[in-house]
């Protein structure tokens, strides 16, 4: 452990205070976004799961299929979470998770090469340095790993029964293109820490459950270009510095420049949702005496957003969006009413590409040909070829490896 606080000391763009965020006049500021109202024009709608007249359905319509955020009351209550007692402070979580080790962030290996080295902290570790760091940036737990003892944090909180079904569960296959051991995480995070401006990735929404302290979240919509908002693009958020100094330089001045700006204060057992391709960043705001904030939070894919989503995936991934559609309409037929009739249709592939007798390229279904006329005809003759429908005779155990056969004889 204190070669780990040591790394985090020492660590490029975390280890200095600039700015004095810490103390004084910047400090108070950023404290007071736990109690300024949201100035008009920019609230979020407000939902509580836990009212007779909730409607899942009506809210997935309204916020996941028109793209509106949401703050959600009562969700670690309506679906009786155990984190609802045991993350509910500071001390009873350090109760229950105070040696638990967790990672504070990933660092490239002294000699460069292999994969990113764990820095790890035990939670009570953590929460002393929130408390007595005071650097501009100070590391923040995001936790992914869920192996051995850390799992007894997955059985304390679930996905929100009101948030319907993730697509992305439909199959391994679509979970592979967005894996949970990237996208479930805990986090806990002291003051000045929280996220850049930033969109999540693969076109997936997402809650987030605040248990302990608050959190600041501002939203713009889709269409917001980056440098209107103090953003970067893609993944550079990751690296582009104090998170607090966009909440200190930004801030101030984007309410009042009509770009569809929402603005919440979450609070504890508060969930927030965020649309498919929304731009938002977070400001972590620790409960005086404490010094961390405790949530949850997972990326998912409703299916009131395929008609968001679907042509973003064709356009980025064809491929992958072609699998996903077969998978789609063999398990959840009837979800496809959410997507334009025109994104459904099958354009067929020609089966002959040239017109010269002396080089043409067939396509031929794998179904229609024979492993001697794919040597008489094609392999023997010089002929090109696409076979249609292989692959997945590729991977089939009932096919006892014969399209392997087919290929290399």
């Amino acid at each position: 452990s204190s070669q780990a606080m040591a790394m985090l000391a020492a660590a490029p763009g975390h280890d200095h205070c600039q700015r004095h965020l810490a103390e004084g006049a910047s400090a108070a500021s950023l404290a007071a976004f736990a109690t300024w109202p949201a100035a008009p024009g920019t609230e979020a709608e407000v939902f509580d799961c836990r009212d007779a007249q909730f409607s899942p359905e009506d809210f997935l319509h309204r916020c996941a299929g028109l793209g509106r955020p949401a703050l959600v009351h009562g969700v670690p209550q309506q679906d009786a979470w155990p984190a609802l007692e045991k993350w509910k402070s500071q001390d009873t979580f350090l109760e229950h998770y105070g040696q638990q080790h967790v990672q504070v962030t990933e660092m490239a290996a002294y000699h460069g090469l292999g994969k990113p080295m764990r820095v790890e902290l035990t939670l009570e570790e953590y929460v002393g340095y929130a408390r007595e760091n005071q650097v501009d940036w100070p590391f923040y737990v995001w936790e992914r790993n869920f192996t051995g003892d850390r799992q007894a944090l997955l059985q304390d909180f679930e996905i929100p029964k009101m948030m319907g079904e993730d697509l992305y569960d439909l199959s391994p296959e679509v979970r592979e293109f967005l894996p949970l051991s990237c996208h479930l995480f805990v986090l806990v995070g002291g003051h000045r820490t929280g996220s850049n401006m930033h969109k999540d990735p693969k076109w997936s929404s997402a809650w987030n459950t605040l248990l302990c302290g608050r959190k600041r979240w501002v939203m713009f919509p889709p269409n917001v270009p980056a440098e209107s908002i103090g953003a970067m693009a893609g993944d550079a958020y990751k690296d582009g510095g104090p998170p607090a100094y966009w909440w200190l330089d930004h801030y101030p001045h984007l309410a009042a420049k009509n770009l569809g700006m929402v603005d919440i204060l979450q609070c504890p057992g508060d969930t927030i949702f965020v649309p498919s391709g929304w731009w938002h960043c977070t400001l972590n705001l620790p409960d005086t005496p404490e010094d961390v904030t405790i949530a949850c939070t997972r990326n998912i894919f409703p299916a009131e957003t395929l008609d968001f989503v679907f042509p973003q995936m064709k356009a980025s991934d064809p491929a992958f969006a072609q699998a996903f559609l077969e998978i789609l309409k063999q398990k959840r037929p009837e979800l496809l009413r959410f997507l334009p009739a025109e994104l459904l249709l099958v354009h067929p592939k020609p089966s002959v590409v040239g017109d010269d007798p002396s080089w043409r390229l067939e396509r031929v279904p794998f179904s229609r040909l024979s492993l001697a006329s794919c040597r008489r005809d094609y392999i023997r003759c010089g002929r090109p070829l696409i076979i249609e429908g292989l692959g997945p005779h590729l991977l089939s155990q009932e096919s006892c490896h014969l399209s392997r056969d087919f290929l290399s004889r």
